[in-house]
């Protein structure tokens, strides 16, 4: 994993290069900080509700929330503490509000179906499962799947696949290239579908 930057100055230099778009910058605060982000979500969630609120899902949200807009929300660090104690506020106050919202539900985009109903379609399904306790078990299990693969690409495939954003949003938010975006992608669901063949197999099975 990669190391959380030494000191107050290290931190702020990473968050202005962030909020710049240099190249790197927002892979290696995604490899520093996502850490920091779950833990805080795990921490509010709990065993008991992180069975019914995705702690990904969560984790995820707060991540994209913190870069969207030329990361506006992060650009509000100003280093008067430690970037990982502001995370973990930021974080916990994310997680808060969703157990508040839907304490005994998945979050309400999931409920749509639209992540696992998408790649279930990657996987050659064209339909989803007919009555909710069957579609509940096929959300559990895009999560499951969604568990196995590196931040990156379960990043890549929320922003395009269930909220439908631009190749060049993508790009902006991981710090890549628009032009790697469609190769990159197509990786990402190959992975999925590679993962589910294994762990999830009715979700590529028609």
């Amino acid at each position: 994993m990669t190391p959380v930057p030494g000191d107050v100055q290290d931190e702020r230099v990473l968050v202005e290069r962030c909020v710049r778009g240099e190249a790197g910058a927002r892979e290696t605060f995604a490899a520093s900080y996502i850490p920091v982000i779950r833990k805080a979500v795990r921490q509010v969630l709990g065993p008991g509700q992180s069975a019914t609120v995705d702690v990904e899902n969560v984790v995820q949200q707060v991540f994209l929330d913190l870069l969207r807009d030329g990361a506006r929300k992060l650009e509000t660090f100003d280093g008067r503490s430690r970037l990982t104690t502001w995370l973990t506020v930021v974080a916990t106050r994310n997680a808060l509000n969703t157990v508040e919202a839907d304490p005994d539900r998945r979050l309400e985009r999931e409920k749509r179906h639209g992540l696992a109903e998408t790649l279930a379609r990657l996987g050659g399904r064209h339909a989803l499962p007919p009555d909710e306790a069957a579609r509940e078990e096929e959300r559990a299990q895009v999560q499951a799947v969604l568990g196995r693969m590196s931040d990156r690409d379960r990043l890549l495939l929320k922003i395009v696949r269930e909220e439908g954003g631009s190749y060049s949003e993508a790009a902006r938010i991981l710090g890549v290239s628009p032009n790697s975006i469609g190769s990159l992608l197509e990786r990402a669901q190959s992975r999925f579908i590679d993962l589910a063949s294994v762990h999830a197999p009715g979700l590529v099975r028609r």
